[in-house]
């Protein structure tokens, strides 16, 4: 009876192995290529800042067509050991440095910039940025958590799928951005 099992074993060997090399690689599950880059966290920074109801969304643009705003704010989810939910509310970008809301720390992004901006330059933009169109299989998004016209933390992602986009996946890259951004569990303790 213990023969089956070790079969089993040394069949399973080499999928866990190609499973656990594709993770490594930065594919997905379902197909896809993910690299995240130019990662920063300020001193500044604290996760006692991200309180729900505290931090708004700033979406220049959309990954998909036809996205709004608030679509685009329930892409972002928290590393765990963070709130679970920031009920993150979509405002315009620059709104803060014109008063047309009271929160000023917000997680700003811009999907397929047409030139990729610093984080700050991202949190300090008064006007959307220049994109381009959404595609159907990737994207490319600059995220920052900003505090008025500074970043706090920032990241860039280059995700492509072998399907099409769909709002889940982009959630799911996303949030791998975010906790990448933040730290798995928090950025600090």
């Amino acid at each position: 009876m213990s023969r089956p099992r070790r079969s089993a074993r040394r069949r399973a060997a080499p999928l866990l192995a190609l499973a656990a090399a594709l993770l490594a690689a930065g594919c997905d599950a379902e197909g896809g290529d993910v690299e995240i880059h130019g990662l920063a966290l300020q001193p500044e920074y604290d996760d006692a800042l991200l309180r729900p109801g505290q931090v708004a969304a700033e979406p220049h643009n959309a990954p998909l067509a036809g996205m709004t705003p608030a679509e685009v704010a329930g892409l972002f989810r928290l590393p765990e050991g963070l709130p679970e939910s920031l009920d993150l509310q979509p405002v315009s970008p620059g709104g803060w440095a014109r008063s047309e809301h009271g929160r000023l720390l917000r997680l700003a992004v811009v999907f397929n910039p047409e030139t990729p901006p610093k984080g700050d330059t991202l949190c300090a933009a008064e006007a959307p940025l220049p994109t381009a169109e959404p595609l159907d299989d990737r994207y490319e998004a600059t995220l920052a958590l900003c505090l008025r016209g500074q970043a706090l933390a920032e990241g860039r992602i280059r995700a492509r799928r072998s399907g099409a986009l769909d709002a889940e996946w982009v959630a799911q890259t996303m949030a791998e951005l975010l906790g990448a951004m933040l730290g798995a569990g928090g950025a600090r303790s």
